[in-house]
């Protein structure tokens, strides 16, 4: 006799329960094989009655042995066929199938319901990726008013050009990101990416209610774990994305600068000290405690401009990210031939470097 592992590989049918529309009946019939009392018969077809609907069954026994019987369950609604069900009989043991679906039964109670998933392979990749990718850079800079982070500027720095975008010239926050946001989908070209290093936690949550609100654009979000993927930007016939640098190069931007050994390095800024009233402050250098941390070559000046250094600590970060960006984007490509722009995380990242080229087999299983 086949052993029941064959007889549940040869088993085909042409409906996936899943995406039945009467999957459920397939868990709510009797849990016995004593078919002639589920309903009744007629014409030597068993009718049974399921959700208001009578559902017409066809019993044929397919083999028998001395160890276990086997029955086909052809099921048909209005004489239209849904599914057939095999019983495999063993005892007072009933395995009773549908497709990869197992219900295990014992003396009239369900013992236990299981899935076979086939496995796939894992195959090598094989792309040929060329060196091709536009990105983009951009920053928010924020300052506390009654406990709500208000934005006060934002730059995005594209082609080694920063557009810049201060509070002071616009009636509100909302405003001043929207003007930015429509020059983004402006001069941006077709599947531009713009990184900000910390978009999924920061500056998503004052971008993405702005483009909520511009008109003729479509937005697609991609998450995983509380993280931004990717935010596709679609309008007209062209597609820009937003991503989080953070996921790809892990760390502060200050550190991540230092250790690539790029000369424009993130300053130091008295965030503390900018409130809605003094966007356009000049005067005296604010004092040490203005400083999320001790600031180095700290000078006092009359002449300290809140707006000028602010746009210049913005920009740098948004110029120092993009070379990062870049100096990373080509280390990978040189050493691996893989752009970077096709993974949205570190660990995408490094299993496609792994498929591409360490790989060596395609018969891990999934």
């Amino acid at each position: 006799m086949k052993n029941l592992k064959n007889l549940f590989n040869n088993f085909t049918s042409n409906l996936n329960l899943l995406q039945s529309r009467d999957s459920s009946l397939f868990k709510n019939l009797p849990y016995n094989s004593n078919y002639k009392s589920w309903g009744y018969i007629k014409n030597d077809i068993l009718h049974f009655k399921f959700n208001n609907n009578t559902y017409n069954i066809n019993v044929k026994e397919d083999e028998k042995s001395q160890e276990s019987k086997v029955f086909n369950l052809n099921i048909s609604l209005n004489n239209k066929h849904i599914y057939t069900i095999t019983d495999y009989v063993y005892g007072n043991y009933i395995y009773r199938v549908l497709n990869n679906h197992t219900l295990i039964l014992k003396e009239g109670k369900l013992v236990s319901m299981k899935t076979n998933k086939k496995l796939k392979s894992l195959p090598k990749l094989n792309i040929n990726n060329k060196k091709d990718y536009s990105i983009a850079t951009i920053d928010i800079e924020t300052y506390v008013d009654q406990g709500i982070l208000v934005p006060y500027l934002i730059i995005f720095y594209y082609n080694d050009f920063p557009h810049i975008y201060y509070l002071s010239d616009y009636n509100s926050w909302e405003d001043m990101i929207k003007d930015c946001m429509n020059k983004v989908l402006k001069i941006c070209k077709h599947n531009t990416i713009i990184y900000a290093h910390n978009f999924s936690n920061f500056d998503s949550r004052f971008i993405i209610p702005v483009l909520s609100i511009i008109k003729n654009i479509d937005l697609d979000l991609l998450q995983r774990d509380n993280n931004i993927l990717n935010l596709k930007v679609k309008i007209d016939k062209k597609t820009i994305h937003f991503r989080d640098s953070y996921l790809i190069m892990t760390g502060s931007l200050k550190s991540l600068l230092k250790s690539y050994n790029i000369e424009i390095l993130k300053g130091d800024f008295p965030h503390k000290f900018v409130n809605k009233n003094n966007l356009n402050y000049i005067g005296l250098t604010p004092s040490k405690d203005m400083y999320y941390n001790n600031p180095e070559d700290y000078q006092i000046i009359n002449t300290w401009d809140l707006k000028k250094e602010a746009i210049k600590y913005c920009k740098n970060d948004c110029k120092g990210l993009h070379i990062l960006l870049c100096k990373f984007f080509d280390h990978i490509y040189n050493t691996y031939e893989i752009n970077v722009s096709k993974c949205f995380s570190l660990p995408s990242l490094a299993f496609t470097v792994f498929r591409k080229n360490f790989l060596k087999t395609s018969n891990i299983k999934l």
